[in-house]
């Protein structure tokens, strides 16, 4: 399990580690995606830092006459940017493993009153899956694993940042949000969970008006079959995607302001919910909260 320091920690590495855009008309020119197949590094290789039309996978697929494994990601971020990624293996005479990951950061820029502060909100879908990916519910000799992660990371400014983090493996659960985020789980089974998260980041503007974040989306996956054969098939896989809006409230009374994402990512627009629908929303969040129900986890 991952606790809240070491998450922040991890997610300052990874900004620290890349060359990010200074102004906010660099934020909407900025891409940078990364895959490793058969690795739990998801930083290990820059393919491209470029926008795509069309869904980019990459995968890996091997048959010998001990194991079968399988490793795949897909990125997609015309239409809705988002991160997939996929393993699976077949055990027939000895131990084999797999392992797949992805990630992506690109920039969204604000415009508001200058020196001020704009809500740019954001409401997103995850969904990780495995067997006994959760818990524990038989004598199932394999591990899965499968995470997700989201940060929004203000650059200028405070420097704020928010994020949502979830893992399960060894047949548990750790769930970790921080800066605002909240989480709304719809399904808990013994093979994993599905839900939303969602939140506001306050970005602040320059005297021109002008903010601006940097948005990193992580998706890893693996799956471990040991020795000796036992003909058990183990597959686990993780999904995660985001959109964003500027509060509703904040535009009744500022109608000029608006957001921009990187050039050629999807949900640049998008119909923000109605505030029946929002409040409802944000009162099961505040429930979830009360409740402490933070973090869900389960013993093998």
């Amino acid at each position: 399990m991952l606790g809240s320091s070491r998450i922040r920690a991890f997610v300052l590495g990874l900004m620290l580690a890349h060359h990010l855009p200074s102004t906010a008309a660099d934020a909407i020119t900025f891409y940078q995606e990364y895959i490793s197949l058969d690795s739990r590094n998801p930083m290990s290789n820059l393919v491209t830092n470029s926008t795509h039309s069309t869904d980019f996978i990459s995968e890996d697929l091997h048959y010998t006459d001990n194991y079968e494994k399988l490793s795949r990601v897909i990125v997609s971020n015309n239409v809705k940017p988002s991160v997939f990624a996929e393993t699976a293996v077949f055990n027939l005479h000895g131990e084999v493993s797999a392992a797949a990951s992805g990630a992506i950061f690109y920039g969204v820029a604000v415009h508001g009153d200058p020196n001020s502060y704009v809500p740019l909100s954001f409401i997103g879908e995850y969904a990780v899956s495995g067997h006994d990916l959760a818990f524990d519910s038989s004598s199932y000799p394999g591990q899965n694993t499968a995470a997700v992660q989201f940060s929004l990371n203000e650059r200028g400014g405070d420097y704020k940042n928010t994020f949502f983090s979830l893992e399960c493996t060894s047949f548990a659960c750790s769930m970790v949000t921080y800066g605002g985020t909240r989480y709304m789980e719809s399904a808990f089974t013994v093979t994993g969970t599905n839900g939303h998260f969602m939140g506001s980041l306050g970005i602040q503007t320059d005297i021109t008006g002008y903010g601006f974040a940097i948005v990193n989306l992580v998706a890893r996956a693996s799956s471990y079959m040991p020795p000796p054969g036992s003909r058990f098939e183990a597959e686990a896989s993780a999904y995660i995607d985001p959109y964003f809006f500027i509060d509703p409230g904040y535009l009744a009374l500022h109608p000029g302001g608006s957001l921009e994402l990187t050039a050629g990512m999807g949900n640049a627009v998008v119909a923000v919910p109605e505030p029946t629908a929002w409040m409802l929303l944000f009162a099961g969040l505040l429930m979830l909260a009360a409740n402490g129900r933070l973090i869900k986890c389960r013993p093998a």
